[in-house]
C-alpha cells in the first residue's frame, strides 16, 4: 500500500484557523440576521405603502370633482390624446 504524506499545520496554527473560522461564521450569522430584518422591514413598508395608496386611490375615485366613476377614469381619452382631464 502506498503512503500519502499530508502536511498538517502546527497545533497553534490550527487553533488560529479555528478561531478565524468561528469569527467569520459569527459575522455571517450577524449579516444573515440583518438581511432578514431588512427584508421584513421592506415587506412591511411595501404593504403599508400599498394599503395607503389603495385607500388614497379609493378616496380619490369616490371624491372625484367631476363625479367620474372608477371605470370612467380608467377609460382611454376619446380624443386620442393623453391630456389633463377636464377641470385641471
Amino acid at each position: 500500500m502506498q503512503q500519502i504524506v499530508m502536511p498538517i499545520p502546527p497545533l497553534a496554527e490550527q487553533h488560529r484557523i479555528v478561531e478565524k473560522v468561528d469569527e467569520l461564521m459569527a459575522l455571517c450569522d450577524r449579516l444573515e440576521q440583518q438581511t432578514n430584518d431588512q427584508l421584513a422591514a421592506h415587506e412591511t413598508l411595501v404593504e403599508t405603502l400599498l394599503d395607503t395608496l389603495t385607500r388614497s386611490a379609493d378616496a380619490t375615485v369616490n371624491d372625484h370633482p367631476n363625479g367620474a366613476t372608477h371605470d370612467q377614469l380608467m377609460e382611454p381619452p376619446s380624443s386620442g390624446h393623453f391630456g389633463a382631464p377636464d377641470g385641471f
